[in-house]
Formats: structure tokens, sequence, C-alpha cells
């Protein structure tokens, strides 16, 4: 059981890495681009969570 715990940790730690990473490089683009996509600043939280949960 101590070495499931451990590996759902790091599973957490290494999705939250991905997450802030993600968010950090979508926080770069400019808001014509933004608009280009149809996207919010509103809504890179959620793309990035989404990429960082489903990232291998």
């Amino acid at each position: 059981m101590t070495i499931e715990l451990v590996r759902r940790i790091r599973e957490r730690v290494g999705e939250e890495i991905r997450y802030r990473r993600t968010l950090r490089e979508l926080r770069r683009i400019d808001e014509r681009t933004l608009d280009d996509l149809a996207l919010g600043r509103a809504d890179l939280p959620e793309i990035a969570r989404r990429h960082a949960r489903g990232a291998a």
C-alpha cells in the first residue's frame, strides 16, 4: 500500500508541474492570437489542467 501511495503522490506532483508549466506558456500568448483562437484569458487554466491530466 505504501508503494501505491508514493506512486499516486508522484503522479499528482507531475500533473501539477505540467499544469503550471503549460499555464505559464499559455499566458505568453498575445491577445490577438487568443482572439483568433476564440479564447479568453479565463479559458487558459482549464486548458492547462486538461493538458496536464492528459499528458503521460
